[in-house]
């Protein structure tokens, strides 16, 4: 029968129209608290670090005399910066004036006609006969 191709016996497949005799349980690996307190201190600790340069790159900026902006502050002043930028942007496409074109003037009709010069001879191997 094709329900139970794959099985060998009679108990392997259950028959049409009947359940499965037994359930099989997968059981996952459950993460353990260890891990858990491991990975949040890790975490921490790579915020605390970071924390720490930033104030240390802040006291280098005072003790400079250069003035110091957060990442934060600096995002925030180039976000409202952007609607006039692109403002001027525009305007500034928008004003462009392309230049009239000026009609190129036409070649000297000549009563002469050209010297005829000889063809050269290809640089390549030319294959001779008819073709197949």
């Amino acid at each position: 029968m094709a329900n139970e191709r794959g099985h060998y016996g009679k108990n392997g497949a259950p028959s049409v129209g009947q359940y499965p005799s037994r359930t099989i349980y997968v059981e996952r690996e459950h993460s353990s608290t260890g891990a858990w307190l491991l990975g949040a201190l890790a975490v921490g600790g790579a915020v605390l670090f970071a924390r720490h340069q930033s104030r240390q790159i802040e006291q280098l900026y005072k003790t400079s005399g250069l003035p110091y902006q957060t990442f934060t502050g600096s995002l925030r002043e180039s976000a409202r910066a952007l609607p006039t930028r692109a403002r001027e942007a525009y305007r500034g496409i928008a004003s462009r004036v392309r230049p009239a074109r000026s009609p190129t003037p036409a070649p000297p009709a000549s009563t002469e006609q050209p010297a005829l010069e000889p063809v050269p001879a290809p640089a390549h191997s030319v294959r001779s006969g008819r073709r197949r």
